[in-house]
């Protein structure tokens, strides 16, 4: 087993200054294996025996105050955030009492971490900067790799992905200084989250840059390179898990494997594996990872075409984040995944009710965002929405009609929607009228064609419904800067260049 902190081995010591009533060795012996339970994935057992021993009254502040806030980080694994903050606030006046800046550098991680899981951000961040700062300064670089593992996961909740990378490298190296295998694994599993994200980022479809789930097969580039980061990060966390025994967060990582996986296409081993891995956070009860397992096995049954069993899955996903209370990205992207899936099994107003539900959580997110900033300082960036699920469908229907008759009431027909709702959300996610779009889409291609072919100019004009030379030749030039002959002419240069 990796070795316990340097706060454990400090707080031991307090206990037998303060001379308490319980033997040393048992109270040591029940702090060890709280912390055992809690990293092999075992929150309610831990929780339970901390209990137990906190109901006593034979032991000493400092050992109340470890036993404390172990409880709480086992809270927050169980999404008990009520009871976490109740059990840091009580360690707060422990630690204060007890001059100990160990214990209350980790009440402001802890707090930072709870915080930013109830959509709180804002306040998280410099929490779980402070924390950090001081736990390195102090020696805790396990506690200090933890600060920055939430500092990375704020990061990139706000895209900010440089950051991301630097937290989560810094928060690797600090756990690996810490010669900590639990600490290694869990900053491998931050890490290899950010580049996994980055993937997603560039993937070529804006739906899929903005939600995994919103792929097709025939979306995925299976080429990424920080898909294969990720694997091989994820990969180190694996090895560094079982080299400690700490199966259940190999078996977290390997579960994280599978996303990437999707990514490189294979689906078939994500599909074979997901059950396993959601019966087995059932039984360990960690909330956070059963919802992750589910919406991965949601997305790979939805590109199989097991559409409705992909949608009972993001039915108790949503369950789930309904249970514990929390206002959290696993809500909002349940209801943009039931979307997808609502649509693809033709349910169209009931996909239109789930979408509009998605965008009532992004509006609540970036409410409470802004609440949290100081009067004196501008307002947050808003999180930006994601395009609703229908205009994927408009983008293939013009495409595969570009040179025949599109109307707006054919894309709205073709995408299950009202012209009205068609046109609102063109405007909002693409700055332009439905039939705008269509027309810069068509001198798009005509241009390519002008370049690449020597078919007449005024035949692909007609060709793309065009039926004014003039009219195209001005259109042309005003979105391109040259007129067709011209840039006919400039690409035949350029070839024999």
């Amino acid at each position: 087993m990796a070795r316990r902190s340097a706060s454990t081995k400090k707080n031991a010591s307090d206990a037998l200054a303060d001379a308490p009533l319980v033997s040393l060795s048992e109270i040591d012996n029940a702090v060890a294996q709280a912390a055992a339970l809690e990293q092999s994935g075992q929150s309610r057992q831990a929780l339970s025996l901390l209990d137990s021993w906190l109901a006593r009254d034979d032991i000493s502040d400092s050992h109340r105050l470890e036993l404390g806030l172990l409880a709480a980080s086992n809270e927050f694994i169980v999404c008990n955030y009520p009871s976490a903050h109740k059990r840091l606030s009580a360690a707060t006046v422990l630690a204060k009492n007890l001059d100990n800046p160990i214990a209350l550098a980790r009440v402001k991680f802890l707090s930072a971490r709870t915080l930013h899981q109830q959509g709180s951000p804002s306040t998280a961040f410099p929490m779980a900067q402070e924390a950090m700062e001081e736990l390195e300064r102090l020696g805790e670089y396990g506690q200090a790799a933890r600060a920055s593992q939430t500092l990375t996961y704020i990061s990139l909740d706000r895209c900010e992905y440089s950051a991301a990378v630097q937290f989560g490298e810094r928060g690797l190296s600090l756990a690996r200084k810490a010669n900590n295998d639990f600490f290694v694994a869990g900053m491998c599993t931050a890490l290899g989250l950010v580049h996994y994200t980055i993937a997603l980022s560039q993937q070529s479809s804006p739906h899929a840059r903005a939600n995994p789930l919103a792929l097709e097969l025939s979306d995925i580039q299976k080429d990424s390179v920080h898909a294969e980061t990720a694997k091989a990060i994820y990969q180190e966390g694996i090895v560094a898990a079982r080299r400690s025994g700490f199966e259940t967060r190999a078996w977290m990582l390997e579960g994280r494997i599978e996303r990437a996986n999707i990514l490189l296409g294979n689906v078939d081993e994500v599909l074979r594996n997901s059950p396993k891995r959601i019966q087995r956070s059932q039984t360990s009860g960690d909330v956070h990872e059963e919802i992750g397992y589910r919406q991965t096995y949601a997305w790979a049954l939805r590109l199989k075409g097991q559409l409705n069993e992909a949608l009972h899955q993001l039915d108790t996903v949503l369950l789930l984040a309904r249970k514990v209370g929390t206002l959290s990205r696993s809500i909002e992207y349940a209801h943009y995944d039931r979307s997808l899936v609502l649509a693809a099994l033709g349910r169209h107003a009931d996909a239109q009710a789930s979408y509009r539900a998605y965008l009532r959580f992004v509006a609540a997110w970036n409410r409470q965002a802004a609440k949290m900033v100081p009067a004196n300082l501008p307002p947050p960036a808003a999180k930006p929405a994601i395009e609703p699920y229908f205009l994927k469908k408009a983008d293939a229907y013009i495409a595969a009609n570009l040179r025949s008759g599109i109307t707006l009431d054919s894309i709205a027909a073709a995408c299950n929607t009202s012209v009205r709702n068609l046109q609102v959300y063109f405007r909002k996610f693409r700055g332009v009228s439905p039939m705008a779009h269509v027309r810069m889409l068509r001198l798009d291609a005509v241009a390519e064609e002008v370049r690449n072919t020597d078919v007449p100019i005024a035949e692909l004009a007609h060709r793309y419904g065009f039926m004014s030379s003039t009219t195209f030749s001005a259109e042309f030039k005003l979105r391109f800067g040259v007129s067709p002959r011209k840039a006919r002419e400039e690409a035949r240069r350029l070839s024999k260049a």
